[in-house]
């Protein structure tokens, strides 16, 4: 039987460890450790992030998604001190008494103007530790429900990305580029294009194991009659 993308995603997400598989988009020069060390002072910082997928269809109600939706993406300000021009999901830092999931929706209608009421979640990804930044992110997973009326905050957005889906889980998709970091140095990383943009780092990371469990939920579902 047929399935929709929602479902797909569903199962995608309902597996709780990805067996067998470890990340290929890690910077081996980078020597990125898994968990904030133990020897660092102070307790770190702690931010949310949220992978969106775009639902094209005007009926709020409707399950279906395009066989393959765009992956939401953001560029950030070029003049933010943290990571600024590079490509990430809208996400921040913590605010005072607020768990990750809510700083997740928070921040994604600070920065692009979607509100909780149009977010579907669906689970989370693997949090990922930042040594530049010294922040530990945890990335949720939704969709948008029905067609999105997107309002960046140009303090803290350059622009939105749209990835399409299709093109991330082609193979040919993880390449390797040249970035440079904020100390000046120059690294070769492997990396997703899109657009002309570079997704390197932690966002590249969370996107691998995003494309990794749909492609374990069945890849690509099949378009079925009420998606046409």
């Amino acid at each position: 039987m047929e399935i929709s993308f929602r479902q797909t995603l569903n199962v995608a997400m309902s597996q709780t460890k990805l067996t067998g598989w470890q990340s290929p988009l890690d910077v081996p020069n980078l020597d990125r450790p898994q968990k904030r060390p133990s020897d660092l002072p102070g307790d770190g910082k702690v931010a949310a992030v949220l992978a969106l997928f775009c639902d094209q269809s005007n009926d709020e109600k409707s399950d279906s998604l395009p066989t393959m939706p765009d992956l939401l993406l953001t560029q950030r300000a070029i003049n933010l001190t943290n990571h600024g021009g590079q490509i990430s999901f809208p996400g921040g830092r913590l605010e005072p008494g607020e768990s990750t999931q809510q700083a997740a929706i928070r921040e994604t209608e600070e920065e692009i103007g979607v509100h909780e009421s149009k977010i579907e979640l669906f689970g989370q990804l693997t949090s990922v530790y930042i040594p530049p930044s010294d922040f530990t992110v945890t990335p949720y997973v939704g969709v948008i429900r029905g067609e999105p009326n997107f309002k960046r905050c140009p303090r803290e957005v350059e622009q939105i990305v749209r990835a399409p889906l299709n093109q991330l889980m082609e193979p040919e998709a993880l390449t390797s580029g040249m970035v440079t970091r904020s100390n000046g140095e120059t690294l070769k990383v492997p990396c997703y294009r899109v657009g002309g943009h570079q997704i390197w780092g932690a966002t590249a990371i969370m996107v691998g194991e995003l494309v990794e469990r749909l492609r374990r939920a069945g890849g690509a579902p099949t378009i079925t009659a009420d998606q046409k």
